[in-house]
């Protein structure tokens, strides 16, 4: 990993100032035209503007004392994790597109242009064994077909698809809801491994040691079918995480294919 320049260290200091979610960066880029004019405007006209949560603008201003980017890309060096900015030419293309793309990813493996042909495959933790073998048999053959299979690395069926892509000879992409030091869940650490290992990647736009939360998985899903053409929803009960990712894959223009299941079955009234 070649020095960083310092956009990509401005990029990540911006990033990691409390309250600048993906969106407040997007209309802070679109008023001020780069990062390093974020950085650098005076404190009241940053007090200005009126999206903020309370106390970002002073933490904005703090920002340039209060955080060391350089730290977080020595130790992203040190860890194998690349640091991949909106900017970057490895930058998803789709992921582009939507509303609140984020601003940096944090990837281990490898991103590659015909990742743009992606297929994302979600559904519930507590798969049935119905919904491990549609699963299974949907995603070799997507896989076989030449789609890169995208999944949350959540256990349930999106454990299940990162394995049958795998077992295929396919590829795959898993986005974390924590940073790669926190991984999570740890029982698929093994799968995470195996997925960077197969020419994958497994990505986050969380720093390296940010803790899994309830609010970090539905933002992770909206990358999950922000990646992808389309989305599959295989199992899903009525209030789940993967309900969740159909209606973001609906706002952001992507077609939806649900696996219809048993009337009786609670894991497919969703899909159903």
């Amino acid at each position: 990993m070649s020095a960083p320049s310092q956009e990509l260290l401005d990029d990540i200091l911006l990033s990691l100032v409390e309250g600048i979610g993906p969106r407040t960066y997007r209309l802070l880029l679109e008023h001020f035209g780069s990062v390093t004019a974020v950085l650098n405007a005076a404190p009241g006209e940053l007090r200005r503007f009126e999206f903020y949560k309370s106390g970002t603008a002073e933490r904005l201003v703090a920002a340039r004392n209060n955080i060391d980017p350089l730290a977080v890309w020595e130790l992203c060096r040190r860890e194998s994790i690349d640091i991949v900015s909106i900017r970057h030419e490895n930058y998803p293309e789709r992921l582009k597109t939507i509303y609140d793309p984020p601003p940096i990813l944090y990837v281990r493996g490898t991103l590659e242009q015909r990742d743009a042909f992606s297929i994302a495959i979600v559904g519930t933790r507590r798969a049935t064994p119905y919904g491990r073998r549609q699963t299974e048999r949907l995603t070799t053959a997507l896989a076989h077909a030449g789609f890169v299979i995208v999944s949350g690395l959540a256990l349930g069926i999106d454990a299940v698809a990162h394995r049958a892509a795998l077992d295929a000879g396919g590829r795959t992409l898993a986005v974390l809801g924590s940073g790669h030091l926190r991984l999570y869940p740890q029982e698929n650490a093994g799968l995470a491994r195996r997925i960077i290992e197969s020419g994958g990647a497994v990505l986050s736009e969380l720093p390296p040691f940010h803790e899994s939360a309830k609010w970090t998985f539905p933002q992770r899903n909206r990358i999950v079918c922000g990646m992808s053409l389309a989305v599959l929803v295989v199992e899903a009960p009525i209030r789940s995480g993967a309900m969740i990712s159909a209606q973001m894959a609906g706002e952001q223009g992507r077609d939806i294919f649900a696996v219809p299941g048993s009337i009786e079955s609670e894991a497919s009234k969703g899909t159903n």
